[in-house]
């Protein structure tokens, strides 16, 4: 005979698995999918610079070093309405 305590709590443990396969493995949709993505590319972007330089390719480097600064001045102006809006609001 099967204890009805134990399909509520298999029910229960079988949710709290997935919540945790969902943390370790996001949703290309989900917001932590761009944070890594966004983190990713970083990384990347910064082993080129680093490689432009020990190499001394001179164009190469600035094309690197333009995207960085593209990048920063994009999160800037993505979370600066933001930062507005929490203080003034």
């Amino acid at each position: 005979m099967v204890n009805p305590k134990w399909d509520v709590d298999r029910v229960g443990h079988y949710h709290a698995q997935q919540k945790q396969i969902q943390s370790i493995i996001p949703s290309p949709l989900g917001h932590v999918f761009f944070f890594i993505s966004g983190d990713i590319w970083q990384i990347r972007n910064g082993t080129s610079i680093e490689s432009a330089i020990i190499t001394r390719n001179k164009n190469n480097f600035y094309k690197y070093l333009l995207r960085f600064v593209g990048a920063m001045v994009l999160i800037l102006f993505s979370f600066f309405p933001a930062v507005i809006f929490w203080f003034f609001f």
